[in-house]
């Protein structure tokens, strides 16, 4: 009698495993991760009116970074 609800619960437990990870992944499949052009374009615009150059831009922020951070940052395939 044990066996047969013991074998009942993981079953009923790896099939909630495995509608979370389908669903999951079909969140994952059906959203977007683009950034608009304009968004690209408006992150340049701004970050050059501050006197600096865009460090990278994303859906939801825009980084900017000067141009002192730049050349003190090393770079790997430039050579001394």
């Amino acid at each position: 009698m044990d066996s047969d609800s013991d074998r009942i619960l993981i079953l009923s437990l790896a099939k909630a495993v495995f509608y979370i990870c389908v669903t999951i992944a079909l969140c994952f499949l059906f959203s977007t991760c683009t950034v608009d052009k304009g968004v690209i374009i408006q992150c340049e615009a701004s970050c050059s009116d501050a006197g600096s150059k865009m460090k990278s831009v994303t859906a939801r922020e825009c980084e900017c970074e000067t141009g002192a951070s730049i050349e003190a940052r090393s770079n790997p395939w430039v050579l001394p």
